[in-house]
């Protein structure tokens, strides 16, 4: 029993060595333009929205831009309010691949010419890696008819 307790533990401090808050900018590296990412918003009242959209990128300084996801008037309405908040989750491809979770609020929502989701860089965003070893692209070429 002690044995099982120690092996949890130990997983348990892995992950917390794996999860780990990064400055915005550095982090926000991890996340590769024109990628899926999903949103989760929470309105004033704690009603909850999720809804995967496109990460577009930043402006370098303070705002975070998103497509604006293809939902009809009434959800954008209730749920794509300035002010509410939101968290951003998205999954890395880059080096041991990573699970990036960006808790901001909306600043602005452009609908026209381009529908366009603005919002907040926070000071700090979370990263938990999902490999402990690096990625590498490979390419290996198949021989069929071998037993």
């Amino acid at each position: 029993m002690n044995l099982q307790l120690s092996q949890i533990k130990r997983r348990a401090m892995e992950n917390r060595i794996r999860q780990l808050s990064k400055p915005s900018l550095p982090g926000l590296m991890e996340i590769t333009h024109g990628s899926e990412i999903t949103l989760s918003v929470k309105t004033p009242v704690g009603q909850l929205y999720q809804v995967n959209s496109v990460f577009i990128g930043t402006n370098g300084k303070d705002k975070l831009f998103i497509e604006l996801p293809e939902v009809n008037k009434a959800e954008r309405d209730q749920f794509f309010q300035l002010g509410y908040r939101m968290t951003i989750k998205a999954v890395s491809d880059k080096g041991e691949g990573a699970l990036v979770r960006i808790r901001t609020q909306i600043s602005h929502i452009i609908t026209e010419p381009v529908p366009l989701l603005v919002v907040d860089i926070p000071l700090k965003i979370d990263v938990v890696q999902l490999q402990k070893e690096s990625r590498y692209d490979d390419n290996l070429e198949v021989k069929r008819g071998m037993v």
